[in-house]
């Protein structure tokens, strides 16, 4: 999927819906109690809004509380593209193995079983990693 991050998720949502033609979107909101973001334990809050691009998916990200890349890079950088998520088989080696090269794993989600892996210094990108067939 490609991630966005938003301000204002149902201000983004009439929009592309009424003049896109995007949806419909299924909108809910997650509570993270075990994440860690930049090495630090955290519970925090998005929404998300999910919609079918043919055979992927865009989603858009709204910081509710706490502390998250996604309320950082709002901050940071205002509205737009935040990440591109990739599946892998599994996360652990994923995460491994890209360490190996350097990149940084900045935020591990367990209840989602994603990463966030900082690629930006390699083609200017932030990569999500998420687990395939979890439970």
């Amino acid at each position: 999927h490609v991630g966005l991050v938003v301000a204002n998720t149902a201000r983004t949502i009439d929009f592309y819906t009424l003049m896109l033609g995007l949806g419909p979107f299924r909108t809910g909101e997650f509570p993270m109690k075990r994440a860690f973001y930049r090495n630090e334990r955290i519970e925090a809050i998005f929404r998300a809004s999910f919609c079918d691009l043919g055979r992927s998916r865009m989603r858009l990200y709204q910081h509710i509380a706490g502390r998250t890349p996604f309320g950082d890079a709002l901050r940071e950088r205002g509205e737009g593209m935040h990440h591109l998520c990739v599946p892998v088989d599994d996360l652990d080696d994923a995460i491994r193995e890209l360490e190996k090269v350097g990149l940084e794993t900045f935020w591990i989600a367990p209840e989602l079983g994603m990463a966030w892996v900082d690629s930006r210094s390699i083609g200017g990108m932030i990569f999500a990693l998420s687990e395939r067939d979890r439970p």
